[in-house]
């Protein structure tokens, strides 16, 4: 084979024999398959002294320009190639995050109708029903993300480019929400430590009319915020990386913040009931302080993998939307939405098993029977 190759490039242009070379040098560094190509290519005869030698020339920089542009493909994939990145999305965003996200949507209606039933009379019934609404919007904004990201939307004959449009409908909203959530779970962690500090203070210092008015803040002032958004940025034909890589960096800010001020109050809480701060405490309190405590540890677990992929965006240049990692940190972000349509959803399931007003409400709500009367009436009849 060494022979017929030799006797082959014998009668070749040196201008071919330089592209040759140039390809072998190429394909040592990005890989053995273009090389055996080139090899089969002169020794069989495919270039021959009678072919044309500026066709030949052209046919093998063509080749090497195809097998250049494959080997750079290749190294900008990073660690996960494009096909490995579409299936994950398409599990994670497209189908895991949406059917939570679906079931977050019916949970925190259910929320908004018990706690509208339970009167707004407790400051703690007014945060958590605003803390309902948040997750609504968030829960619902994902599901629209899911719908953007599924290959059978993507094929419909539609007048814009799904993955384009959702990250300005998409992702804006919804790191809005997410702050909103981050700063309602904040507050009534906060009221709930001051329930344990300052038990007999907690009622003039925190009232419900004090409630409404801090939540219609947080509300107006996040929307307020991210308004200038949508009226300086259009949807257009070119898509800017800027836009693009803003609503992922925005939401993963929003939960830093949200995180440092959980994990402090939450602290706070449970050193001072160990101190016998909570001597004055009755136990409905208690059960809520834990109902709460429970609410902002999930938070936190869920949150925490958004804090690990900023840090990484932070200290890894190629680690972003348009980095050479970039197929790694969208599967990153795939999984980042799985948890964040799960703390969303999963309240419903704290407040049943922890709060017995909520689930006799609950219950009522689908004419269920209540299980404490089920027993009282057992009871009763075991006497006669």
């Amino acid at each position: 084979m060494t022979e017929n190759l030799t006797a082959s490039a014998a009668h070749l242009p040196e201008s071919v024999i330089i592209a040759c070379i140039f390809c072998a040098n190429v394909t040592l560094r990005d890989g053995e398959m273009s090389k055996q190509r080139w090899t089969n290519l002169l020794a069989e005869g495919d270039i021959s002294p009678s072919a044309s030698p500026q066709l030949c020339g052209w046919d093998i920089l063509a080749d090497l320009e195809n097998s250049v542009a494959d080997a750079q493909r290749n190294n900008n994939e990073g660690f996960i190639d494009d096909p490995l990145r579409r299936f994950f999305e398409t599990l994670n965003f497209s189908i895991l995050t949406g059917i939570i996200s679906a079931f977050g949507c019916l949970s925190n209606v259910i929320n908004i109708i018990v706690f509208c039933k339970q009167k707004f009379s407790d400051s703690v019934n007014i945060s958590l029903f605003g803390l309902a609404i948040s997750d609504l919007g968030c829960v619902v904004i994902l599901v629209w993300m899911s719908m953007c990201f599924s290959p059978l939307f993507q094929t419909l004959s539609l007048p814009f480019n799904p993955l384009t449009v959702q990250y300005l409908t998409g992702g804006w909203p919804h790191g809005c929400f997410g702050k909103i959530s981050s700063f309602i779970t904040a507050y009534v962690t906060f009221e709930r430590c001051l329930c344990v500090t300052l038990p007999l203070k907690v009622k003039t210092i925190i009232t419900p009319r004090r409630t409404i008015l801090t939540l219609v803040a947080i509300f107006l002032a996040n929307f307020a915020m991210n308004a200038p958004v949508f009226f300086g940025i259009g949807l257009g034909p070119v898509s800017s990386t800027t836009v693009t890589y803003l609503p992922y960096n925005t939401s993963t800010s929003i939960s830093i913040r949200g995180l440092t001020w959980r994990s402090q109050t939450t602290g706070q809480s449970a050193s001072a009931e160990k101190m016998g701060g909570a001597g004055a405490m009755t136990q409905k309190d208690k059960r809520l302080v834990k109902m709460i405590t429970l609410v902002s540890t999930i938070f936190i677990v869920c949150f925490l993998p958004t804090c690990f992929n900023l840090l990484a965006s932070i200290y890894l240049a190629e680690y972003s939307i348009v980095g050479r990692y970039r197929n790694l940190f969208q599967v990153a972000w795939s999984f980042i939405k799985l948890f964040e349509s799960t703390n969303s959803s999963v309240n419903i399931f704290v407040y049943y098993n922890m709060s017995s007003r909520y689930r006799k409400c609950f219950r009522e709500l689908f004419r269920l029977p209540d299980n404490e009367d089920v027993a009282t009436t057992k009871k009763q009849e075991q006497r006669y």
